[in-house]
C-alpha cells in the first residue's frame, strides 16, 4: 500500500512540476529558517542550567538616562565590587 502511495505521489510530482517545485521549495525554506531559530531558543533556555542553584541566577541590568541627548541606554554589565556588596546585603544562606 505504501508503494502505491509513493507511485501516485511521484506521478503527480512529475505531472505538475511547477506546482511541486514551489511546494517543495516552500517546505525546504520553512525548515531552513525554523531549525536555527529552534536551536537558538533551545540554547538560550538551557543556559546556566548546569549550576546547582540555577533557579537563583539573576541578571543585573543597568540603565543610563542621558538627559542631554534624551536617550536611555541599557547595559548588562556591573562593576566587580558589586558582587561582595550583594552577598553581604541581600544573600541569605
Amino acid at each position: 500500500m505504501l508503494k502505491n502511495y509513493l507511485i501516485v505521489a511521484i506521478r503527480n510530482l512529475l505531472r505538475n512540476k511547477t506546482h511541486a517545485s514551489i511546494n517543495i521549495f516552500g517546505l525546504v525554506l520553512g525548515i531552513v529558517i525554523c531549525l536555527p531559530i529552534i536551536t537558538f531558543i533551545k540554547g538560550e533556555k538551557s543556559s546556566d542550567r548546569f549550576h546547582v542553584n540555577s533557579d537563583r541566577i539573576v541578571r543585573l541590568y543597568t540603565t543610563d538616562n542621558n538627559i542631554e541627548y534624551s536617550e536611555i541606554k541599557g547595559y548588562a554589565t556591573s562593576p566587580g565590587s558589586l558582587g561582595p556588596y550583594l552577598i553581604n546585603n541581600y544573600v541569605k544562606l
